[in-house]
């Protein structure tokens, strides 16, 4: 409907104060009247739009604003500061800015000053206050006292004279009291004399066991000796009887397995007898064919010495010829072969010199971490040195190098080891940090937790002792207590409250009459009052379980604690 933007109307001096406007403002559309904003805002697509009486409808729908009276003024016509002059002279006023600064800290430390000292006398008045209060208190329970005193003497007066009157009614008679007394002489005699009757019928009682004591002693004791003996005895040859059987029965078991051995070996040994006839007959023809196999061997043995006679003289030139010449034939093949040898690894050694030369260009000595004097450079050998060495040791050394060097060490594990060395001695640092600020923490908590216990048990000590006050003002003469379920750590099991009601025990304020729990109630109310007031307590109905006297005084102390 072609209504502008709120935005758009609003005209400017300096453009660079544009971005606050819109900041403010955004896209909210201005209306003519109420039904055009309604239209707009409820359309397909919502916008937040003002009308010109002020109504607002946001894009959410909520509409505010309006009324009877129209608000005006508050966006002007007429530019009040200009920011582009006064951003030219802003630099003229910096001298009197810091001037006015420093006047604001003078300012700012006399009010601190002031407040600490309107700080110090609120304190001192408070403590005034309290002082005027508690003997104010203590002022209106000696009153009550006293007139409680007052009445209650009147029906002592009265207790009196009823006591005395019973006292005149009560006095002795003197024959009487001697008639009384001559009868106790009488009856004190009479027990006198059963008491030595008694005495000599218990020497005679103890007499008769001493005797008894001595006839057991001779007659009883000595043949309980010998019966219990005897049966110690019997009990010893009954046990030796039982083995005697146990082992008679393992006997017989013994023989019989005996027997049934023996039985088992007596054939054992005839079949036995009978193989070794049968083994003998075997034996003797085997000694006649050996008689015959040794003749036989004679024979022959005769005749190959005569035969190794006659050839043994050229067998062993023959044979000395044949060993001197193999004996040549090894000794070149070895030369030869120890010529190959040495020229191949000549040559695998001149061509390795190349290779080795270039492998130990790149070769360097890393600086390991730790040590401050530098590694000694590698030993060059000379001519004189490689010649006096020996081929075999050296190739030993290399073996054992080459062996060692399966395993190749990752040199690069020397710059690591330097970046976390670098890193652990940061974390560190930064561990004695966090321990330094962790042991800070916890002196402060324990500075808290130890103000917290002493400012609770400073207010725990006033409030008891005004409960004990206060018990003492509301019942006449009863007695209350606040302790602690564990004195080391109140804040973990909390606070008992027990009560003494006039002329009754120590209880539990859980195991008193509603109306002993409405006075305990009350007084623990008015002591916690005393030690931190509140300006309104809501009560219902607190004198449902009292009577009129308790009612009176609790009334009596609620009114003089308005007035004061």
């Amino acid at each position: 409907e072609n209504v502008p933007r709120l935005y758009d109307l609003v005209q400017v001096e300096d453009d660079r104060v544009r971005p606050v406007f819109y900041m403010a403002l955004q896209n909210t559309l201005v209306a003519n009247d109420l039904d055009q904003g309604s239209r707009i805002a409820y359309g397909a697509q919502r916008y937040r739009v003002v009308t010109l009486k002020g109504d607002i409808i946001d894009t959410a729908g909520t509409m505010s604003g309006g009324g009877n009276r129209q608000v005006r003024g508050k966006m002007g016509t007429q530019v009040r500061t200009k920011t582009a002059e006064s951003a030219d002279s802003s630099m003229g006023t910096q001298h009197a800015l810091e001037e006015m600064q420093k006047q604001a800290d003078e300012m700012q430390n006399r009010i601190n000053y002031i407040q600490e000292q309107q700080g110090r006398l609120e304190h001192e008045i408070k403590l005034i206050q309290n002082v005027i209060q508690r003997n104010e208190t203590e002022h209106k329970r000696l009153t009550v006292t006293i007139k409680s005193h007052e009445s209650q003497l009147a029906s002592i007066k009265k207790q009196v004279e009823t006591q005395r009157q019973r006292m005149v009614k009560c006095t002795t008679d003197a024959e009487e009291v001697k008639k009384h007394e001559q009868q106790i002489e009488q009856a004190q005699q009479q027990v006198d004399k059963r008491k030595a009757a008694e005495q000599e019928v218990s020497k005679k009682i103890d007499k008769l066991q001493a005797d008894y004591e001595q006839l057991r002693a001779d007659t009883v004791k000595p043949v309980e000796a010998k019966l219990k003996k005897t049966n110690s005895q019997l009990e010893k040859l009954a046990a030796h009887v039982r083995s005697m059987n146990v082992a008679l029965t393992t006997a017989e078991r013994n023989i019989e397995r005996l027997e049934s051995d023996n039985t088992n070996l007596k054939e054992n040994i005839q079949t036995a007898e009978n193989k070794l006839r049968q083994l003998n007959e075997e034996r003797k023809e085997w000694q006649e064919r050996k008689e015959e196999l040794v003749e036989k061997f004679k024979e022959a043995e005769a005749a190959i010495n005569n035969a190794k006679s006659q050839s043994s003289d050229v067998k062993k030139e023959i044979d000395e010829l044949n060993k001197q010449e193999n004996e040549r034939n090894i000794k070149r093949l070895e030369l030869d072969t120890q010529l190959q040898a040495a020229a191949a690894k000549m040559q695998e050694v001149k061509s390795d010199i190349p290779r080795w030369r270039a492998a130990l260009k790149p070769l360097k000595l890393n600086k390991i971490p730790g040590e401050a004097e530098p590694q000694a450079p590698l030993k060059t050998f000379t001519p004189d040195e490689l010649e006096a060495e020996n081929l075999e040791d050296m190739q030993y050394k290399q073996t054992l190098l080459e062996e060692q060097l399966k395993t190749k060490p990752n040199l690069n594990f020397i710059q690591e080891f330097s970046d976390k060395r670098l890193v652990y001695f940061e974390r560190v640092r930064v561990l004695e940090d966090i321990t330094s600020k962790r042991n800070e923490m916890r002196d402060k908590y324990e500075e808290v937790r130890k103000r917290r216990y002493t400012e609770f048990m400073e207010g725990f000590n006033i409030i008891t002792r005004k409960l004990k006050e206060m018990y003492r003002m509301i019942t006449l003469g009863g007695d209350a207590d606040l302790e602690l379920v564990d004195s080391m750590d109140p804040f973990a099991e909390g606070v008992q409250f027990t009560v003494r009601p006039p002329k009754k025990s120590w209880k539990y304020i859980s195991n008193l009459s509603g109306g002993e729990k409405t006075l305990s109630s009350l007084a623990l109310v008015f002591a916690l009052h005393y030690y931190k007031p509140s300006p309104l307590y809501f009560m219902d109905e607190i004198d449902a379980a009292l009577d009129f006297k308790n009612v009176s005084i609790v009334g009596h102390y609620i009114k003089v604690s308005l007035t004061s």
